[in-house]
Parts: C-alpha cells; structure tokens; sequence
C-alpha cells in the first residue's frame, strides 16, 4: 500500500536524523553501512533532508579531490538536534 512505503520511508529519515545526533561529520558510506540504506536511497534522503534544514551537505568532487574521488559527508544541524 502506497501509505506503508512514505511511512517506511519516514520511519528510515528519522534514523538517519538519530543517529547523525552526535553531531559530528559523517561519510554516506558510514551512514548507509551502519543503517543498512541502499546507497540512491540514501542520497534522495539526505536530499530531502537538506532541503528541510535538518542537515548539511558537503559534496567533493572527484576532481576538486587530492585522492581522484568525490566524497559526501553530511552533519545535522541545530534544527535537526531540536527535532
């Protein structure tokens, strides 16, 4: 039922939001591998998410990068701890 997938989804930004609480940078690699998020899914909740102030992006580029590759950390915000 289309309700249980926005609720699921819902369900995995508020983990996302918890365990980001310690409010320290972390690698989308970090966050997909402890929370078990398929890595597109993570990216389109970490957009949402920015887009509503609970957190901030940092993207590198590959080739704004010393070591060739991109990189995306995020961090929660003060808005996001309140939440």
């Amino acid at each position: 039922m289309l309700t249980d997938e926005f609720l699921k989804a819902d369900e995995t930004k508020f983990k996302i939001i918890e365990y980001l609480k310690d409010e320290k940078w972390h690698s989308y690699y970090d966050v997909q591998k402890t929370l078990g998020i398929n890595y597109n899914a993570l990216k389109q909740h970490m957009k949402f998410l920015e887009k509503i102030e609970l957190v901030e992006l940092s993207v590198i580029k590959a080739d704004e990068s010393s070591t060739g590759k991109g990189s995306y950390k995020v961090k929660i915000t003060q808005k996001g701890i309140g939440l």
